[in-house]
Protein backbone atom coordinates (compact mmCIF):
# COMPACT_ATOMS: atom_id res chain seq x y z
CA UNK A 1 0.00 0.00 0.00
CA UNK A 2 1.40 3.39 -1.01
CA UNK A 3 1.90 6.23 1.43
CA UNK A 4 -0.96 8.08 -0.26
CA UNK A 5 -3.32 5.12 0.18
CA UNK A 6 -2.32 4.79 3.84
CA UNK A 7 -2.92 8.48 4.44
CA UNK A 8 -6.33 8.39 2.76
CA UNK A 9 -7.33 5.37 4.84
CA UNK A 10 -6.19 7.13 8.02
CA UNK A 11 -8.01 10.35 7.09
CA UNK A 12 -11.29 8.54 6.42
CA UNK A 13 -11.09 6.67 9.73
CA UNK A 14 -10.30 9.87 11.62
CA UNK A 15 -13.13 11.68 9.88
CA UNK A 16 -15.58 8.92 10.83
CA UNK A 17 -14.36 9.13 14.42
CA UNK A 18 -14.85 12.90 14.34
CA UNK A 19 -18.44 12.58 13.10
CA UNK A 20 -19.25 10.20 15.97
CA UNK A 21 -17.72 12.62 18.47
CA UNK A 22 -19.71 15.46 16.95
CA UNK A 23 -22.93 13.45 17.17
CA UNK A 24 -22.15 12.83 20.85
CA UNK A 25 -21.65 16.58 21.45
CA UNK A 26 -17.94 16.12 22.24
CA UNK A 27 -16.94 19.19 20.29
CA UNK A 28 -13.38 19.64 21.57
CA UNK A 29 -12.50 16.04 20.71
CA UNK A 30 -14.21 16.37 17.33
CA UNK A 31 -12.13 19.48 16.63
CA UNK A 32 -8.97 17.53 17.46
CA UNK A 33 -9.96 14.67 15.13
CA UNK A 34 -10.86 16.89 12.18
CA UNK A 35 -7.77 19.06 12.72
CA UNK A 36 -5.65 15.91 12.46
CA UNK A 37 -7.46 15.03 9.21
CA UNK A 38 -6.71 18.45 7.78
CA UNK A 39 -3.05 18.24 8.77
CA UNK A 40 -2.68 14.82 7.14
CA UNK A 41 -4.19 16.05 3.87
CA UNK A 42 -2.02 19.18 3.83
CA UNK A 43 1.10 17.11 4.58
CA UNK A 44 0.19 14.71 1.79
CA UNK A 45 -0.18 17.44 -0.80
CA UNK A 46 2.52 19.84 0.35
CA UNK A 47 5.64 20.15 -1.77
CA UNK A 48 7.29 22.70 0.51
CA UNK A 49 7.10 23.83 4.10
CA UNK A 50 4.32 26.22 5.14
CA UNK A 51 4.35 28.67 7.98
CA UNK A 52 2.08 27.75 10.86
CA UNK A 53 -0.35 30.63 10.48
CA UNK A 54 -4.07 31.15 10.07
CA UNK A 55 -4.01 32.07 6.36
CA UNK A 56 -5.78 28.91 5.24
CA UNK A 57 -6.93 30.30 1.89
CA UNK A 58 -3.40 31.09 0.64
CA UNK A 59 -2.14 27.77 1.96
CA UNK A 60 -4.75 25.79 0.03
CA UNK A 61 -4.04 27.83 -3.11
CA UNK A 62 -0.42 26.69 -2.85
CA UNK A 63 -1.34 23.07 -2.19
CA UNK A 64 -3.58 22.75 -5.22
CA UNK A 65 -0.92 24.13 -7.57
CA UNK A 66 1.25 21.10 -6.82
CA UNK A 67 2.29 18.50 -9.39
CA UNK A 68 3.65 16.11 -6.80
CA UNK A 69 3.25 12.34 -7.09
CA UNK A 70 0.89 12.04 -4.06
CA UNK A 71 -1.38 14.69 -5.55
CA UNK A 72 -1.43 12.83 -8.85
CA UNK A 73 -2.18 9.53 -7.11
CA UNK A 74 -4.99 11.13 -5.11
CA UNK A 75 -6.56 12.30 -8.38
CA UNK A 76 -7.50 8.67 -9.11
CA UNK A 77 -9.66 8.47 -5.99
CA UNK A 78 -13.41 9.06 -5.96
CA UNK A 79 -15.11 10.13 -2.73
CA UNK A 80 -18.81 10.10 -1.87
CA UNK A 81 -20.54 12.01 0.93
CA UNK A 82 -23.36 11.33 3.34
CA UNK A 83 -24.81 13.90 5.73
CA UNK A 84 -25.35 12.26 9.11
CA UNK A 85 -27.96 13.18 11.71
CA UNK A 86 -26.67 15.39 14.51
CA UNK A 87 -27.44 12.68 17.10
CA UNK A 88 -26.21 9.07 16.95
CA UNK A 89 -29.58 7.54 17.86
CA UNK A 90 -31.51 9.16 15.00
CA UNK A 91 -32.65 7.07 12.07
CA UNK A 92 -33.14 10.08 9.81
CA UNK A 93 -30.33 9.87 7.28
CA UNK A 94 -29.56 11.91 4.22
CA UNK A 95 -31.49 10.85 1.16
CA UNK A 96 -28.16 10.32 -0.62
CA UNK A 97 -26.94 7.79 1.95
CA UNK A 98 -24.65 4.91 1.03
CA UNK A 99 -25.14 1.20 1.44
CA UNK A 100 -22.48 0.60 4.09
CA UNK A 101 -24.01 1.60 7.42
CA UNK A 102 -21.52 -0.28 9.59
CA UNK A 103 -19.21 2.72 9.77
CA UNK A 104 -21.74 4.70 11.79
CA UNK A 105 -23.67 1.94 13.54
CA UNK A 106 -21.97 2.39 16.90
CA UNK A 107 -20.83 5.32 19.00
CA UNK A 108 -18.09 5.56 21.55
CA UNK A 109 -19.01 5.24 25.26
CA UNK A 110 -20.17 8.48 26.79
CA UNK A 111 -17.30 10.19 28.58
CA UNK A 112 -17.22 13.07 31.02
CA UNK A 113 -16.98 16.33 29.08
CA UNK A 114 -16.96 19.95 30.12
CA UNK A 115 -20.43 21.30 30.82
CA UNK A 116 -20.87 23.19 27.57
CA UNK A 117 -20.33 20.02 25.54
CA UNK A 118 -23.19 18.24 27.26
CA UNK A 119 -25.54 20.90 25.95
CA UNK A 120 -27.40 20.45 22.68
CA UNK A 121 -27.21 23.66 20.64
CA UNK A 122 -30.44 25.26 19.53
CA UNK A 123 -31.30 24.25 15.97
CA UNK A 124 -32.40 27.79 15.14
CA UNK A 125 -31.13 28.40 11.57
CA UNK A 126 -27.99 26.22 11.82
CA UNK A 127 -27.59 22.99 9.83
CA UNK A 128 -25.93 20.62 12.29
CA UNK A 129 -25.15 17.49 10.26
CA UNK A 130 -21.52 16.46 9.65
CA UNK A 131 -20.28 14.79 6.46
CA UNK A 132 -19.26 11.14 6.42
CA UNK A 133 -16.67 10.55 3.67
CA UNK A 134 -16.64 7.19 1.91
CA UNK A 135 -14.10 5.96 -0.62
CA UNK A 136 -16.27 5.29 -3.65
CA UNK A 137 -13.68 4.11 -6.17
CA UNK A 138 -9.98 4.12 -7.04
CA UNK A 139 -9.22 4.27 -10.74
CA UNK A 140 -6.32 2.24 -12.02
CA UNK A 141 -2.97 3.84 -12.63
CA UNK A 142 -2.52 4.94 -16.21
CA UNK A 143 0.85 5.66 -17.78
CA UNK A 144 1.11 9.28 -18.78
CA UNK A 145 2.92 10.60 -21.81
CA UNK A 146 6.07 12.69 -21.47
CA UNK A 147 4.25 15.73 -22.77
CA UNK A 148 1.52 15.44 -20.15
CA UNK A 149 3.88 14.73 -17.26
CA UNK A 150 5.09 18.32 -17.20
CA UNK A 151 1.63 19.85 -17.23
CA UNK A 152 0.15 21.07 -13.95
CA UNK A 153 -3.35 20.40 -15.32
CA UNK A 154 -2.62 16.81 -16.44
CA UNK A 155 -4.54 15.24 -13.58
CA UNK A 156 -7.90 15.81 -11.97
CA UNK A 157 -7.85 17.92 -8.81
CA UNK A 158 -11.53 17.38 -8.06
CA UNK A 159 -10.96 14.47 -5.59
CA UNK A 160 -8.46 16.57 -3.63
CA UNK A 161 -10.88 19.48 -3.52
CA UNK A 162 -13.82 17.30 -2.44
CA UNK A 163 -11.83 15.63 0.33
CA UNK A 164 -10.49 18.95 1.61
CA UNK A 165 -13.93 20.55 1.39
CA UNK A 166 -15.56 17.88 3.57
CA UNK A 167 -12.86 18.09 6.23
CA UNK A 168 -12.92 21.89 6.29
CA UNK A 169 -16.72 21.79 6.61
CA UNK A 170 -16.62 19.25 9.44
CA UNK A 171 -13.99 21.22 11.33
CA UNK A 172 -15.96 24.42 10.81
CA UNK A 173 -19.22 22.90 12.04
CA UNK A 174 -17.41 21.61 15.14
CA UNK A 175 -16.34 25.15 16.07
CA UNK A 176 -19.78 26.45 15.05
CA UNK A 177 -21.74 24.04 17.26
CA UNK A 178 -19.27 24.44 20.11
CA UNK A 179 -19.91 28.19 20.03
CA UNK A 180 -23.67 27.64 20.01
CA UNK A 181 -23.44 25.24 22.95
CA UNK A 182 -21.41 27.83 24.87
CA UNK A 183 -24.38 30.21 24.68
CA UNK A 184 -26.10 28.09 27.34
CA UNK A 185 -23.22 28.28 29.83
CA UNK A 186 -21.51 30.97 31.86
CA UNK A 187 -18.42 30.93 29.65
CA UNK A 188 -17.23 34.36 28.58
CA UNK A 189 -18.32 35.86 25.29
CA UNK A 190 -14.73 36.20 24.03
CA UNK A 191 -14.33 32.44 23.82
CA UNK A 192 -17.57 32.06 21.89
CA UNK A 193 -16.55 34.90 19.55
CA UNK A 194 -13.19 33.22 18.83
CA UNK A 195 -14.93 29.96 17.97
CA UNK A 196 -17.33 31.71 15.62
CA UNK A 197 -14.44 33.51 13.94
CA UNK A 198 -12.61 30.21 13.49
CA UNK A 199 -15.75 28.61 12.04
CA UNK A 200 -16.13 31.58 9.69
CA UNK A 201 -12.55 31.23 8.41
CA UNK A 202 -12.99 27.51 7.78
CA UNK A 203 -16.38 27.86 6.08
CA UNK A 204 -15.03 30.69 3.92
CA UNK A 205 -11.98 28.64 2.94
CA UNK A 206 -14.22 25.73 1.94
CA UNK A 207 -16.43 28.10 -0.07
CA UNK A 208 -13.49 29.67 -1.92
CA UNK A 209 -11.97 26.25 -2.57
CA UNK A 210 -14.97 24.81 -4.40
CA UNK A 211 -15.71 28.01 -6.31
CA UNK A 212 -12.14 28.35 -7.57
CA UNK A 213 -12.27 24.76 -8.79
CA UNK A 214 -15.70 25.39 -10.33
CA UNK A 215 -14.26 28.24 -12.38
CA UNK A 216 -11.37 26.06 -13.59
CA UNK A 217 -13.44 22.98 -14.45
CA UNK A 218 -16.69 24.75 -15.38
CA UNK A 219 -18.64 22.15 -13.43
CA UNK A 220 -19.83 21.79 -9.85
CA UNK A 221 -17.28 20.12 -7.57
CA UNK A 222 -19.83 19.30 -4.86
CA UNK A 223 -23.57 18.73 -5.02
CA UNK A 224 -26.39 21.15 -4.31
CA UNK A 225 -26.88 19.60 -0.87
CA UNK A 226 -23.30 20.35 0.17
CA UNK A 227 -23.49 23.84 -1.32
CA UNK A 228 -26.71 24.67 0.54
CA UNK A 229 -25.37 23.34 3.84
CA UNK A 230 -22.22 25.44 3.50
CA UNK A 231 -24.05 28.63 2.50
CA UNK A 232 -26.61 28.20 5.27
CA UNK A 233 -23.99 27.85 7.99
CA UNK A 234 -21.70 30.51 6.56
CA UNK A 235 -24.65 32.89 6.54
CA UNK A 236 -25.63 31.87 10.07
CA UNK A 237 -22.15 32.60 11.45
CA UNK A 238 -22.05 35.97 9.67
CA UNK A 239 -25.43 36.74 11.22
CA UNK A 240 -24.26 35.76 14.73
CA UNK A 241 -21.25 38.05 14.30
CA UNK A 242 -23.57 40.94 13.30
CA UNK A 243 -22.24 40.89 9.75
CA UNK A 244 -25.71 41.21 8.31
CA UNK A 245 -24.77 42.25 4.78
CA UNK A 246 -22.50 39.23 4.35
CA UNK A 247 -25.15 36.97 5.87
CA UNK A 248 -27.74 38.36 3.46
CA UNK A 249 -25.48 37.57 0.49
CA UNK A 250 -25.08 33.95 1.63
CA UNK A 251 -28.81 33.40 2.07
CA UNK A 252 -29.57 35.07 -1.26
CA UNK A 253 -27.17 32.68 -2.99
CA UNK A 254 -28.75 29.76 -1.12
CA UNK A 255 -32.19 30.94 -2.22
CA UNK A 256 -31.13 30.34 -5.81
CA UNK A 257 -30.47 26.68 -4.98
CA UNK A 258 -33.76 26.44 -3.07
CA UNK A 259 -35.65 27.75 -6.08
CA UNK A 260 -33.81 25.35 -8.39
CA UNK A 261 -34.52 22.31 -6.20
CA UNK A 262 -38.18 23.33 -5.95
CA UNK A 263 -38.40 23.81 -9.71
CA UNK A 264 -36.99 20.31 -10.26
CA UNK A 265 -39.35 18.82 -7.69
CA UNK A 266 -36.43 17.35 -5.74
CA UNK A 267 -37.32 18.67 -2.28
CA UNK A 268 -37.57 15.17 -0.79
CA UNK A 269 -34.07 14.33 -2.01
CA UNK A 270 -32.48 17.17 -0.03
CA UNK A 271 -31.82 16.38 3.63
CA UNK A 272 -33.68 18.91 5.86
CA UNK A 273 -34.86 20.92 2.86
CA UNK A 274 -37.47 22.64 5.03
CA UNK A 275 -34.68 24.21 7.11
CA UNK A 276 -33.01 25.70 4.04
CA UNK A 277 -36.36 26.84 2.64
CA UNK A 278 -37.33 28.54 5.92
CA UNK A 279 -33.95 30.24 6.32
CA UNK A 280 -33.91 31.51 2.75
CA UNK A 281 -37.37 33.01 3.14
CA UNK A 282 -36.81 34.49 6.61
CA UNK A 283 -33.44 36.08 5.80
CA UNK A 284 -34.09 37.23 2.25
CA UNK A 285 -37.77 37.78 1.52
CA UNK A 286 -39.04 39.04 4.87
CA UNK A 287 -36.44 41.85 5.26
CA UNK A 288 -37.31 43.09 1.77
CA UNK A 289 -41.02 43.00 2.56
CA UNK A 290 -40.40 44.96 5.78
CA UNK A 291 -38.39 47.58 3.91
CA UNK A 292 -41.11 47.94 1.28
CA UNK A 293 -43.77 48.39 3.96
CA UNK A 294 -41.73 51.12 5.62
Amino acid sequence: MSSCAKTVESVLKLNTKGTKLLQSKKYSKAITAFSSCLTKVKDLLATHDHDDDDDLEDEFDDLFSTTSSPAEELSRYSFAFRFLPNTPDSNHMSSSSFTDDDTVATTEPQEQEEQEEATTPSNDHSFQSPILIVLDDVRGSRRRSRSSSSSSSSFDQKPMVKLSFAILYNLAISFHLSALAAQHTKKNDDRQHRRLQKALTLYQTAYNLIHQEHKKQECMVVGVMESMALLNNLGHVHWLLDQRQEAQACFEEMLGSVVWVTHCGDQKRVFQFDLFFHNALSHVLQPKQSAAAA
